[in-house]
């Protein structure tokens, strides 16, 4: 399902390792719209639009139906745990989803952080020196 250019979706969505080298992710959608009534969208589904556990934390925007069906936050840190590296899972897991279907990955690992996406998507990232 492509939304028309008009439509309400932007999902904001972080992904941190704090100072205790614990990780965490957090996400806020803007919705889908047109929409069918009661629907809920991946970022409110653990493992879909965002999951974190001890290897690092990933983040997922885009049309939820199409990543619920992967679940591709937890699909990706899958990948992580296979020891593929970070931009290479990221990679992996957006070519799972129709390339004309918009889909973003932002993630965090002990030692890097990434994003990818099959649109434009802006990201950033803040280091500490």
């Amino acid at each position: 399902m492509q939304l028309p250019p008009n439509a309400a979706h932007d999902t904001v969505g972080a992904v941190v390792r704090g100072p205790d080298g614990h990780f965490a992710v957090a996400g806020s959608t803007g919705g889908s719209a047109p929409s069918l009534l009661g629907r809920v969208g991946d970022t409110a589904v653990m493992g879909s639009g965002f999951y974190a556990g001890p290897l690092g934390a990933i983040a997922a925007t885009g049309v939820g139906e199409h990543i619920v069906r992967t679940m591709l936050a937890r699909t990706v840190y899958g990948y992580l745990e296979q020891g593929m590296p970070l931009s290479a899972a990221l990679q992996r897991g957006i070519d799972l989803i129709d390339k004309d279907v918009d889909t973003g990955l932002i993630a965090v690992t002990k030692t890097e952080a990434a994003s990818c996406s099959n649109t434009q998507m802006p990201t950033a990232t803040i280091e500490e020196k």
